[in-house]
């Protein structure tokens, strides 16, 4: 195996497969290489040759060859973000390029897109605003050709679509605006509901489109776009057909955001303050039958969103929801969240919020518990940064 060989042949190798591909560019050289590269690269280094493997890619999509471009992705999973960050557009661009060519290659388009939601489009979001420009309709377009009734599941192609939006939405405004405003005969929402609809079982798209619809949620401009009756019903048969948290977490949050918009919003859209009352009722009721985790079950780049919602004067499940999250992430990930805290003053908003007495005792006990973590936490691996009642 490659872990077995000695470095210098592993870049010797390195080396010779990259100049027999500028020697010969056919498929069957750019296919055998491509798994050359991908066996010998793996466990090395390979940031600097990011520009190369994007020519490839690039020479790959004019000759057809899926597989050598599946290859390259391969080899591309093992570089870390700031050596892709640079080419994440030209990567993009031409892996794109390739799935207009690819038809009805299902293997392949699941995994290229697969590749570019894990690798490109978790990079900051300043290089997300170009992919989404690039993909984001390309991407629901894929999706609208798949959802046909009769199929038992949405399939690999969707599910790996809605977890490439999802990805590309995350603390990305401009991008979350973008689906929204997306018009392919209907608009984006009208998409990720028919995903639901047509799939009403296919617990990978649900949590994917949740996740999606909660990064939405965030966004103050698109949030009032998401008050529409069905979106608020597929949350609803989310939170009450689920119970596993990485699942309910993100429409919970949905539900949570949706609710702290203004009374003159919602009542536009229709929610009766009865409607309203359901809905929070429902909130409470799912964060109440949560045990507190292990392991983080979600990612934050920031925990802003968290406290807008413990600072909002709407009904309390909501702060109540806000409270939980916070502790459960310093709870589960000390070592990622405790910091983020810190440095976002987190723990100085929960102080601020307990003095001015405005929170409701669930709220409080949670804010307390969450401040006690922090408080305790002595660095990497603190074990009395897991001393909680």
């Amino acid at each position: 195996g490659p872990d077995r060989i000695p470095p210098a042949i592993l870049e010797a190798t390195i080396n010779s497969v990259e100049l027999f591909m500028h020697n010969r560019s056919d498929n069957d050289t750019l296919l055998a290489a491509s798994a050359v590269l991908y066996y010998a690269a793996r466990g090395k280094d390979i940031s600097g040759r990011v520009p190369f493997l994007a020519r490839v890619i690039e020479h790959a999509v004019q000759t057809a060859s899926h597989q050598s471009i599946q290859n390259i992705c391969f080899v591309l999973t093992h570089v870390p973000e700031h050596a892709l960050a640079p080419h994440a557009v030209r990567l993009t661009r031409a892996i794109f390029d390739a799935i207009d060519t690819a038809e009805n290659n299902e293997l392949f388009i699941e995994t290229v897109v697969r590749f570019c939601g894990q690798a490109l489009a978790v990079l900051h979001p300043s290089y997300k605003i170009r992919l989404g420009e690039i993909t984001i309709e390309r991407v629901l377009l894929l999706i609208v050709m798949r959802c046909q009734p009769g199929l038992p599941t949405a399939g690999g192609v969707v599910h790996s679509c809605c977890m490439y939006l999802w990805n590309v939405t995350d603390e990305c405004p401009a991008n979350c605006q973008r689906i929204i405003d997306t018009v392919l005969g209907s608009n984006g929402i009208d998409v990720l509901t028919s995903v639901l609809a047509t799939f009403p079982e296919d617990k990978i798209a649900r949590k994917n489109v949740m996740g999606l619809v909660a990064n939405i949620s965030e966004d103050r401009v698109s949030r009032p776009r998401l008050l529409d009756a069905r979106v608020l019903r597929e949350i609803e048969i989310t939170l009450r057909t689920n119970s596993d948290i990485s699942v309910t977490y993100n429409a919970a949050g949905c539900i949570a955001h949706l609710l702290v918009e203004s009374e003159v919003t919602l009542a536009t859209a229709g929610v009766t303050p009865e409607r309203q009352a359901e809905l929070s009722d429902l909130l409470l009721s799912v964060v109440l039958g949560w045990d507190l985790p292990s392991d983080c079950w979600i990612s934050y780049r920031t925990l802003r969103p968290l406290i807008e919602l413990l600072e909002a004067p709407a009904a309390w499940p909501i702060g109540y929801f806000a409270a939980w999250a916070i502790r459960g992430l310093c709870y589960a990930g000390a070592e990622k969240y405790v910091p983020m805290c810190l440095e976002e003053g987190v723990d100085a908003s929960l102080r601020e919020l307990l003095a001015a007495g405005r929170l409701q005792p669930p709220v409080v006990r949670a804010a307390r518990a969450a401040l006690q973590i922090i408080q305790n936490y002595q660095g990497p691996r603190s074990a009395d940064a897991m001393d909680v009642d």
